[in-house]
C-alpha cells in the first residue's frame, strides 16, 4: 500500500522534472486549471474510467480539527503495463494541484486532503491494487458544504515545523519544501510570505518571498550553500501576522559530503554471499527521527522503479531480503534521507556489474518426486545458471540423518543440467544432496564456479528426501495367545492357551466368547521416530463352524500401548483389561493370499510404543451369536512353526 510519506517523496521527485519538460506537453495539460470565478470542479485525470460514488459524508482532519463535510466521491483504476505510474503520481502532486488552486492542508494515511477556499475540500488517495505493480486504485472525493452546524475555523497557531529551530541538516537537493509552517487558516485572497537570509537580526535582508502554499518554492526562490547558517521567517502578507509570535528560526547546512562509497561507481564485483552491507554511504547526519532509503534496480534511467524505496537506519543495506543480486547483471542504486529528500552525490545515480561467475541456481529432487520414499536410490537435478563443465563426483557431498551407508553414485548431463543418482543406504532419516565448490566447476569464459577461491560457490540448501523404510515386528511367541470367556455374560476370562501355534476368535458350543492377544515388542525404534505407517497383518489358518465374519460382524483390534496389565505376558486379565483405544482397526472377511491386513489411520500413530511393546486384541464386533455351535476364525500366532506365517506390525518412520 502507498503510504503518504511515500506520496509526498514521489510528488517532489516527480515535480523536479515535470517543471522540467512541461512546455512539451506535461501531464499537467491533461485537466485545464480551474478558471477565475468559475464554477469549481474536481480534478480528475483523464483517460480514466471514472465512477460517481454519490454523496458521501466525512470527517476531515484539517490543522487538528474535525470538519463534517458533505461532498460526491469518484473511484477509477488506472493500468500502467510498463509499470510506469509517472504520469498518475504527476498530476496529483502537491505542486499541480496546487496549480489548480487546491492546496494541501492535512490528510490521514494515504487520504491526502487539500482546500480551495474557506469552505470547499479534496481528497486524493492512491493505492497499488495489483501486486504486480502496474494497477493503482484511484479515490476522489469533493465536497463544498460544511454541516452538522460547525462554523468556518477560526485563525489556530501559526508556527514554522521544518526545519525545526536550531538544527543542522544535510545539504537537500532542492528547497522545494525544505521550509514549511502550519496552516494560519487565512483569507483566499490573502498569501504567505517567508524570507531566509544569512544575518542574525530578526529581520528580512533579502526579499519576502510570496507563496500561497504551506512551504517553499524551488530552486529559483533562494540558494543555501553546505556550512552556512540561515534564518528565516514567515508571515501572512495581508494581516501581517508573524509565525511563531515573529520568533525567527535558524539552521545550519552540514558540511559533511553525503555520498555513496561502496560499490564504487562502475565497478565489477564478485557475487556477494550476502546484500548485507553490499551497499553503503556516508553519513548525513540526518535527525533522530529520520531515515536512509536505498533503491537498486537494473533499469538505468535515474529512477526508482516502482519506487522500491527500501527503508534503513544504517549507513549499509540489509540483507537477502531486501534485494537479489545475479552474475552477470548490471545494478544502478541510490540513497537519500527520507525527510528530507536528499539524495546522495547530489541526486547522480551510481551502477556496479556483478561478474558473470557460474553459481548453482537450484539442487531439487528428481525421481521420485516425493519428499517421503522408501526408495533404494534417489535422484536430484542441479542446475547451475549456465552451462559449466568440470563436473564429477568430487563435488558433492551429502547430509544426513538416521541413515548409514547412504553414497553419490552416478552423475549424467551436460550444459547447465545435472543428474545426479544418490544410494539411500540403511535405515531411516534423512538425506540432502550437497555440491561443495573446489573451482574445478567452470563456465566458457574459465571464469570458476561462485568467483576465484574454493567455498564461495558451495551449495548446501537443497531438497531434502525422508526415508522411510518399513521396519517389519513379529508377534512374541512368549506373549501372545487367546482366552476364552469364564460364562457367556461374564465378560472375564476363564481359560488361556499361550503356547497354540494357532489364534482363535468367535465363540464355542457354549456361547463363551473368544479373545486373542498380540503382542509386539516396539522399542528398538528410535525414541525420536515420527511414524508416518502402521499396520497390522495376521494369517487365517482356519475356520470352525460358520464364518464369524457372516454371524459376528467385523474382526476388531483394540490397542495398547505397552501391555494390557502389568506384565506383557499372557493374562486372563487381558480380556476386559483397558485398552488405549478400543477398535483401532476394523476388518472384513477380505484376505488376500490368506492375509487381513489394515493401517492405522495417522492419528492413531501415537499408540504405537516407542519404549517398550505394543499389543493389540483380537475380538468380533458381536461377542457370540447365541447358537449354542462353536464359530471361530482360526489365525496363526507367534508360536507357528513358519516363521513367515507369523502376526506382523509394520512400521515406517523417520527421523526428525
Amino acid at each position: 500500500m502507498l503510504t503518504k510519506k511515500y506520496l509526498f517523496h514521489l510528488f517532489n521527485l516527480i515535480l523536479v522534472a515535470a517543471l522540467g519538460f512541461s512546455s512539451q506537453g506535461s501531464v499537467f495539460a491533461q485537466s485545464p486549471m480551474q478558471a477565475v470565478g468559475g464554477e469549481l470542479t474536481p480534478p480528475l485525470f483523464s483517460g480514466l474510467d471514472w465512477k460517481s460514488l454519490g454523496v458521501v459524508q466525512k470527517d476531515l482532519q484539517v490543522q487538528g480539527q474535525s470538519l463534517g463535510v458533505s461532498g460526491e466521491a469518484f473511484e477509477a483504476v488506472a493500468s500502467f503495463p510498463d509499470k510506469n505510474p509517472t504520469p498518475l503520481f504527476e498530476y496529483y502532486s502537491s505542486e499541480n494541484l496546487e496549480s489548480l488552486g487546491w492546496l494541501f492542508v492535512g490528510g490521514v494515511d494515504v487520504e491526502l486532503v487539500y482546500a480551495n477556499g474557506p469552505d470547499s475540500y479534496l481528497t486524493v488517495e492512491m493505492t497499488q491494487c495489483s501486486t504486480d505493480g502496474t494497477g493503482y486504485c484511484v479515490n476522489v472525493w469533493f465536497g463544498s458544504n460544511l454541516t452538522r452546524g460547525l462554523t468556518a475555523p477560526t485563525i489556530v497557531a501559526f508556527n514554522k515545523t521544518t526545519p525545526s529551530n536550531g538544527a543542522t541538516i544535510a545539504m537537500p537537493a532542492t528547497t522545494y519544501q525544505l521550509l514549511r509552517w502550519t496552516d494560519a487558516q487565512i483569507p483566499t485572497t490573502d498569501r504567505y510570505q517567508y524570507c531566509i537570509d544569512e544575518i542574525n537580526n530578526n529581520s528580512c535582508d533579502t526579499t519576502w518571498l510570496t507563496r500561497n502554499s504551506l512551504y517553499s518554492g524551488g530552486p529559483s526562490d533562494f540558494a543555501i550553500v553546505p556550512g552556512h547558517t540561515y534564518y528565516w521567517q514567515v508571515k501572512t502578507r495581508d494581516a501581517g501576522t508573524y509565525a511563531n509570535g515573529g520568533t525567527w528560526w535558524s539552521f545550519t547546512i552540514s558540511t559533511v559530503s553525503f555520498n555513496k562509497t561502496s560499490p564504487s561507481n562502475g565497478a565489477t564485483i564478485n557475487p556477494p554471499a550476502t546484500t548485507y552491507m553490499l551497499l553503503q554511504w556516508s553519513d548525513a547526519q540526518i535527525a533522530p527521527t529520520d531515515k536512509y532509503q536505498y533503491c537498486i534496480d537494473e533499469t538505468n534511467n535515474s529512477l526508482c522503479e516502482s519506487n522500491n524505496w527500501i527503508t534503513r537506519d544504517s549507513l549499509y543495506s540489509g540483507g537477502p531480503g531486501d534485494f537479489p543480486v545475479l552474475t552477470g547483471h548490471n545494478y544502478y542504486w541510490q540513497v537519500r534521507v527520507r525527510d528530507l529528500g536528499v539524495y546522495a552525490n547530489s541526486g547522480a545515480w551510481s551502477s556496479f556489474t556483478v561478474q558473470n561467475y557460474p553459481v548453482v541456481a537450484s539442487i531439487v529432487r528428481g525421481n521420485p518426486s516425493s519428499s517421503t520414499t522408501n526408495a533404494a536410490t534417489v535422484e536430484y537435478t542441479v542446475l547451475f545458471n549456465q552451462s559449466v563443465t568440470g563436473v564429477d563426483l568430487s563435488d558433492f557431498t551429502l547430509t544426513t540423518t538416521g541413515v548409514s551407508g547412504a553414497s553419490v553414485s552416478s552423475i549424467l548431463g551436460s550444459t547447465g543440467v545435472f543428474t545426479v543418482t544418490v544410494t539411500t543406504g540403511n535405515g531411516n532419516g534423512t538425506i540432502r544432496l550437497n555440491l561443495i565448490d573446489n573451482d574445478t566447476i567452470q563456465n566458457s569464459a574459465s571464469n570458476p564456479l561462485g568467483g576465484p577461491g574454493a567455498g564461495n560457490g558451495n551449495f548446501t540448501t537443497g531438497e531434502v528426501y525422508t526415508i522411510t523404510r518399513p521396519v517389519t515386528f513379529t508377534s512374541a511367541a512368549s506373549e501372545d495367545g487367546w482366552i476364552l470367556e469364564s460364562g457367556e455374560t461374564t465378560s472375564t476370562g476363564g481359560t488361556m492357551n499361550g503356547a497354540n501355534s494357532i489364534l482363535v476368535i468367535g465363540d464355542n458350543a457354549s456361547n463363551y466368547q473368544y479373545r486373542s492377544i498380540l503382542s509386539f515388542d516396539t522399542s528398538s525404534l528410535p525414541d525420536t521416530a515420527v511414524i508416518t505407517a502402521a499396520t497390522l497383518k495376521f494369517k487365517y489358518a482356519g475356520t470352525i463352524g460358520s464364518l464369524p465374519f457372516n454371524t459376528h460382524g467385523n474382526l476388531l483390534a483394540d490397542v495398547r500401548k505397552g501391555p494390557f496389565n502389568s506384565s506383557s505376558s499372557l493374562q486372563l486379565n487381558d480380556f476386559k483389561a483397558g485398552a488405549s483405544l478400543n477398535a483401532v482397526l476394523s476388518y472384513i472377511n477380505n484376505a488376500v493370499d490368506n492375509w487381513y491386513s489394515n493401517s492405522f489411520a495417522s492419528a492413531n500413530f501415537q499408540y504405537v510404543n516407542l519404549t517398550g511393546v505394543t499389543q493389540f486384541r483380537l475380538r468380533f464386533a458381536t461377542d457370540d451369536n447365541n447358537d449354542l455351535g462353536a464359530d471361530y476364525l482360526k489365525i496363526y500366532s507367534g508360536n507357528a512353526a513358519t516363521a513367515a506365517d507369523r502376526p506382523q506390525l509394520i512400521i515406517e518412520y523417520h527421523l526428525p
